[in-house]
């Protein structure tokens, strides 16, 4: 039996995690530029649907997606005592998944957490969702 070291090649991805193989590293770098691309549109004022499409999501993309940006104030019911909008998407994580955060009545104050794109379609189609280009609840 050897006592030799064994070099070991590895490759490191932005986030620091380190892939044994190039072809992994390769598939979670493409994934965490997406992340940025997607973060860079929805910041610059771009929908979610603008950001969704900018990076090939493979997923559906539902049509309130297109009105849906960072001043959009949504109604998530089991996160709030009362119907009132205030749950904002801040950013895209990992996975395309959506981080919204906000006050709207929630019994612990200001809460935040990430989302499917399925969820956050169900909570803007809510009858009480706010988007930027209006100034009341939907009717």
């Amino acid at each position: 039996m050897s006592t030799e070291p064994i070099a070991v090649t590895s490759w490191k991805t932005t986030d620091g995690r380190l892939f044994t193989t190039f072809t992994s590293a390769e598939y979670h770098q493409k994934k965490l530029d997406d992340v940025v691309l997607a973060n860079e549109i929805l910041q610059a004022g771009g929908s979610v649907a603008d950001a969704l499409r900018s990076v090939n999501y493979r997923g559906d993309v539902s049509e309130v997606l297109n009105k849906v940006t960072t001043e959009t104030k949504l109604v998530i019911p089991h996160w709030q005592c009362q119907d009132t909008p205030g749950y904002m998407p801040i950013r895209f994580e990992l996975g395309l998944r959506v981080g919204v955060f906000g006050n709207a009545g929630a019994w612990s104050g200001s809460y935040g957490a990430t989302i499917t794109t399925k969820d956050l379609s169900r909570y803007a189609e809510h009858k009480d969702t706010i988007f930027h280009s209006q100034d009341a609840p939907n009717a």
